[in-house]
């Protein structure tokens, strides 16, 4: 018996180099802002009263996170919308970088913003543009 789902073994295609290390570097990073968004939350919970802003600027980072690993996970199997997200989210990493180097914290700025362009350009590729199609 067969599947009817699987697709012919003729048009199975082989995920590029270029898409394997785009949606890697998309998981990895995301959940290493899940790490950095539950550290932050243990220490703005031991502070006790902060303002309301602290919160949801914590809540945001859970969300990017999340949503970065979710876009690297079907930017593997080809999902062009998921492309689109991970473009958003690397634009609104970039923005952070931005802050980040502004409010003095220079080497992470740095390092975040060099993964996160080197992430866009990936994903503004040939093959990943193809991939997700």
């Amino acid at each position: 018996m067969t599947d009817p789902v699987a697709e012919p073994a003729d048009q199975i295609r082989e995920r590029p180099r270029q898409v394997t290390w785009t949606a890697i570097l998309l998981v990895v990073f995301g959940g290493l802002g899940l790490m950095l968004a539950m550290l932050l939350l243990s220490a703005v919970n031991d502070e006790g009263d902060l303002p309301g802003w602290v919160y949801l600027l914590v809540f945001v980072q859970f969300v990017l996170s999340g949503t970065q690993i979710l876009s690297g996970v079907f930017v593997w199997l080809g999902k062009s919308w998921a492309r689109t997200v991970a473009t958003v989210v690397c634009s609104i990493n970039l923005v952070g970088a931005v802050l980040s180097l502004v409010s003095g914290a220079i080497p992470q700025a740095i390092t975040a913003g060099v993964v996160n362009v080197a992430v866009l350009r990936m994903l503004r590729g040939r093959e990943v543009t193809e991939w997700c199609e």
